[in-house]
């Protein structure tokens, strides 16, 4: 009937203005933090059958019903929940989710039930609270205890972060909850890393072998760092790493056999040719022994280098290789012309067919055999096992025995030297356990010691690596309290890494050389709190006026107030000793003075982070996220917030950055996910449906109006 026609038309007209409602709605919101786009799905409204379906028979096929809709009505408006784009803003509470998730915004007191938004456009208020300025409702999240510890469980309240916050000032060596060091081993409280040049320490152990004091040509490393005392004051200690080859020996040599050098200045057998002039020939080698100089009576001169030959007067006159120990010799030639020449004087070669021999270095206990090869050109040196060679005038080494060879030639062939040594003692131990107890060869030892000039006083080693004049013995540390001196040494292997500490330069009661093992506390074991014993621990007995010259002593001070003293662990893990120049530096120390809370920044995982004026971050709190199981069955309820329903599933709450949750961009808000481009064009839709109904009610109309007036006088 035409009446049906009105309605259905009617029912298109609210069906489409409700979806031009959304899109407005959709498009006056493109620019509002936060918010999610809307979209209208239709469903048609209901139907009336004109004819039922039957069922077929024998004789007939059946026939099917007949329905004619009446109208259409909006089946649900769903909102859509993918990721909007990202707007900096450089404000650090202003925050984004990137990815799944809500914040969670409830009444401060929490009278009320909590509500969920995209929109992190937040700050704090003048009591520190985090909060939405919009609304007023308190950002909901976990706050940290003393210690900085989050327990992100059960119900989460309001953070507040109040300003002014400040922090306690923590001694060096009094903060439990910071720890440095190895995995497994982090019981130390201040950490040093970087090289100590291992050319240096090998400078001072021959230097000590070579009979001078320990460290008198010592290259030291030195650095400054700052520790603090439970006050907060800042205390400068100058920490210095030196080179320590305590109790090394220098290996020792003679030489029992080592034949004279066989050749003459001039090579008689070489002097050839018949003489074109008579007069008498000199040859003088010059006072460095660098060339010598040929010259007749007749004003002719030639000059020669060692090895070389001359010709003067038609004679050849062949030289062997001389060198600065034949400085001025001198031999003499007769010339008769047309006879060959005669050689009057032809002074030896002076030397041995081994020039010297320095053995402080020596590995080896035993004799070395230096032999002439058959031409004469090179020597062969073997202990037996090892052996090396070298021509005339160079240096080799074997076992570490440096060996200058003479000026030996042809006649030299044959001859056999033979060379005693004993080895020396670098003074270090045979093996240094590292802190795992395993066995290692130390390769070079540096002293570590400390001072203070602002009268800080700490125990230090009375008699640092200490022989006993008469056992030779390494004697036990002794102990007294001052601002300057040794706490132990570092240890490091022929790879330059780091094996340990002591207070011990070998063990006691030996001779140096003396294993240092974890069996007899010499060294650190890794987990075990640090020691005297194993160097490395500087034990404070008493503070100084620290570094302004206003603090308290560990004594009386005009206040009262008394820092707190104890032992400081040192973490020497992070050091090496290769062949590079010097770079120690301080790693970190878990002291600090008294800070005020200066900034916050907040994480991708939602941890609120507090940086201080002392320059300590600390961990504050943490923002809380909640996703839905049906994000589509929340309520929208305004200010960009949702409310949860009983479709929409239970808030299920957690921290950003894991599982399900998205995270947390700090500085940026999220914009609306509305797309411009895509609104218009359903709108243009949205319009002509709209059209399209209100024309059927327009024909609809028409036709009520044609069949009223097929009544006479209607």
């Amino acid at each position: 009937m035409g009446f049906d026609s009105l309605f259905v038309g009617v029912s298109g007209l609210e069906a489409y203005q409700n979806q031009l409602d959304v899109i407005s709605n959709n498009i006056a919101n493109v620019s509002t933090t936060g918010y999610k786009e809307q979209n209208v799905n239709f469903e048609d409204l209901l139907y009336q059958a004109s004819q039922y379906a039957t069922a077929p028979t024998t004789s007939n096929g059946g026939v099917n019903g007949e329905n004619y809709g009446l109208g259409v009505k909006v089946g649900s408006i769903d909102t859509n929940f993918s990721q909007g784009g990202m707007t900096t803003t450089g404000v650090n509470t202003n925050l984004a989710i990137n990815g799944d998730g809500f914040f969670i915004l409830d009444s401060s007191n929490g009278s009320s039930a909590p509500v969920y938004t995209r929109n992190g456009d937040f700050s704090l208020n003048e009591n520190g609270l985090l909060y939405d300025p919009s609304s007023g409702l308190a950002v909901q999240g976990w706050m940290a205890d003393a210690q900085g510890a989050i327990a992100a469980t059960g119900v989460p309240g309001d953070i507040t972060i109040p300003l002014g916050l400040t922090q306690q000032a923590v001694g060096t060596g009094l903060n439990a909850s910071e720890k440095f060091g190895p995995t497994g081993d982090q019981v130390f409280d201040a950490s040093y890393s970087g090289n100590l040049d291992q050319t240096n320490w090998a400078a001072e152990l021959a230097s000590v072998e070579a009979g001078n004091p320990p460290a008198s040509g010592a290259v030291p490393e030195t650095i400054t760092t700052t520790l603090y005392d439970s006050l907060g004051n800042a205390h400068t200690a100058t920490i210095t790493y030196t080179p320590d080859a305590s109790g090394a020996i220098a290996g020792t040599d003679t030489i029992p056999a080592n034949p004279a050098l066989a050749d003459t200045l001039i090579n008689t057998a070489g002097v050839a040719n018949n003489a074109t002039a008579t007069t008498n020939v000199t040859v003088t080698v010059n006072s460095a022994g660098t060339s010598a100089t040929v010259t007749d009576t007749l004003g002719n001169s030639v000059t020669v280098l060692p090895g070389g030959s001359a010709t003067i007067d038609g004679v050849t006159i062949p030289l062997e290789s001389f060198s600065s120990a034949d400085a001025g010799d001198t031999g003499t030639l007769t010339l008769t012309a047309g006879n060959p020449a005669v050689v009057n004087t032809n002074p030896a070669l002076t030397g041995n067919i081994v020039a010297s021999v320095n053995a402080a270095a020596s590995t080896f206990t035993g004799a070395l055999t230096g032999t002439v090869n058959g031409t004469g050109t090179s020597m062969t040196i073997t202990d037996g096992t090892n052996t090396v060679s070298g021509i005339a005038n160079s240096t080799v080494t074997i076992d570490g025995v440096q060996i200058k060879l003479g000026n030996f030639g042809a006649a030299d062939a044959g001859a056999v030297a033979t060379i005693d040594t004993t080895a020396g003692s670098s003074g270090l131990p045979s093996s240094v356990d590292n802190t795992a107890g395993v066995a290692e060869a130390p390769s070079t030892r540096w002293q570590v010691s400390v001072s203070f000039s602002d009268g800080t006083t700490f125990d230090t080693i009375n008699n640092p690596g200490q022989i006993d004049p008469a056992t030779g013995d390494v004697d036990p540390p002794t102990y007294s309290v001052a601002s300057s001196g040794v706490i132990g040494y570092t240890y490091f292997n022929q790879n330059g890494q780091y094996i340990n500490s002591s207070a011990l330069i070998g063990a006691t009661g030996a001779t140096p050389g003396g294993a240092l093992t974890t069996a007899n506390g010499a060294v650190h074991v890794a987990g075990a709190g640090t020691t005297l014993a194993a160097g490395d621990q500087l034990n404070v007995e008493s503070w100084g006026t620290g570094d302004l010259a206003t603090a308290p002593t560990s004594g009386a001070s005009p206040t009262g107030a008394k820092a707190t003293v104890g032992p400081i662990g040192i973490d020497y893990s992070d050091l090496s000793s290769l062949a590079e120049a010097d770079s120690v530096t301080t790693l970190a120390q878990n002291g600090y003075a008294a800070g005020t809370l200066d900034n916050i920044t907040i994480g991708t995982n939602g941890i609120i982070t507090g940086a201080f004026t002392n320059g300590q971050n600390a961990t504050l709190g943490q923002v809380a996220v909640a996703t839905f199981q049906n994000e589509d069955g929340l309520a929208q309820i305004g200010s960009s917030q949702f409310s949860e329903t009983a479709n929409s599933g239970l808030a299920q709450i957690g921290t950003a950055a894991s599982g399900q949750y998205g995270t947390i961009n700090s500085g940026d808000l999220e914009q609306s996910n509305v797309d411009l481009a895509s609104e218009f064009t359903k709108m243009i839709a949205a319009q002509n449906a709209y059209q399209a109904n209100s024309k059927s009610i327009t024909v609809a109309s028409q036709d009520i109006q044609t069949a009223v007036n097929l009544i006479p006088g209607g």
